[in-house]
């Protein structure tokens, strides 16, 4: 066995040490921003899974440093430095998990009974009644209402199966596209709204000017398609969370991210380029302080921002920081941004 040889063993033993090391500094981090499924992943018992590839790297490693001719001398020679090399690989990671299962076993613990305790109050949500929090907000029916006149059609667009529009009992027409379409259906079969589905295309399901009134509340919209099925002087009415809006809670509602520079500038901005006369316009931005994690729950379940069926376990980062924050602090702020909009649809310009 050559010098390469002996320059591999030391650098196993450094590698153990190097990951001991990282280990370290990973586990740091996990505990700033609550990085629950590191510590869930820190096994009860020690296990190695790296026997095959180490093994043959190993192998690999003898016979292209090796001086030994080959013949029984080599094959012994050969079993001892795998050997030697297998003892070190998995002392280093048995020294690494025993580290971490001491240091960091009563995190573990805590998270687990956390999760447990948090996904207990899922399973009683919601409460019926609805969570009383003063909160400097617009009312949103009486928005509606001020522009609906008796008779409208009117189209709908929201994520809250329907629970809002279906108490708007002015159209005489009312039209829903909602993200929960098999809920709104049900929600919504005694009433007057008729829920649709979008075109293939994601376009609206209606005909050009054909609507008095479109309402998007707390959902995505086309502005160009809202133009094209409004009448002319038709009204379009936003009622839109802003990207600051319930930041902290961002990951349980809204998977994929969201624009965190939404909001009623902005808005304006692209109505306003898409040929619509702004009429009226108002944003609100508050917080809410919440202190015990049931309330905060409830309150997000009756306000959108939390849909359930819900599982702990697949949001804890999130959760076991809001949890632990109230336990250490008595409380946890949750931002409110909302604006409103109210537009008429104008004419298109055609240059001369």
């Amino acid at each position: 066995m050559g010098d390469i040889g002996y320059l591999f063993f030391v650098y196993l033993a450094f590698s153990g040490l190097l990951k001991l090391y990282m280990a370290k500094k990973v586990a740091r981090r996990a505990i700033l921003v609550h990085d629950t499924t590191y510590f869930m992943n820190i096994g009860d018992d020690f296990t190695y899974k790296r026997t095959t590839s180490t093994l043959l790297i190993l192998a690999v490693v003898f016979l292209l440093t090796s001086k030994i001719a080959f013949g029984v001398n080599m094959i012994i020679w050969l079993l001892i430095f795998v050997s030697f090399g297998m003892i070190i690989d998995i002392l280093s990671d048995y020294i690494v998990w025993s580290y971490l299962k001491r240091k960091y076993g009563n995190v573990k613990v805590h998270y687990l009974n956390v999760t447990n305790t948090i996904q207990d109050m899922i399973n009683k949500l919601p409460y019926d009644e609805v969570v009383s929090i003063e909160v400097d907000d617009f009312d949103d029916k009486q928005i509606v209402n001020d522009n609906v006149v008796q008779g409208d059609n009117l189209l709908s667009m929201s994520q809250d199966s329907g629970e809002f529009v279906k108490n708007i009992d002015k159209p005489g027409k009312s039209i829903l596209i909602d993200r929960f379409v098999d809920e709104a259906i049900d929600n919504c079969k005694d009433t007057i709204v008729e829920v649709k589905n979008l075109t293939q295309s994601g376009l609206l399901p209606v005909n050009e000017n054909s609507i008095d009134i479109v309402l998007c509340r707390e959902t995505n919209f086309l502005t160009h398609d809202v133009f094209r099925v409004l009448k002319s002087d038709g009204k379009f009415v936003l009622i839109q969370n802003a990207g600051q809006h319930a930041k902290e809670l961002i990951g349980l509602y809204y998977p994929i991210g969201m624009d965190m520079g939404w909001n009623l500038e902005r808005c304006s901005q692209v109505l306003v380029s898409e040929h619509f006369e702004i009429l009226e316009k108002q944003e609100k931005s508050s917080t809410i302080r919440f202190t015990n994690m049931m309330t905060l729950l409830n309150f997000a379940v009756h306000h959108g921002l939390v849909h359930l069926p819900l599982e702990a376990k697949n949001h804890m980062p999130r959760l076991t920081y809001i949890y632990d924050a109230i336990e250490k602090h008595g409380f946890y702020d949750l931002t409110i941004s909302r604006f409103y909009i109210v537009a008429r649809k104008g004419s298109l310009k055609v240059d001369a």
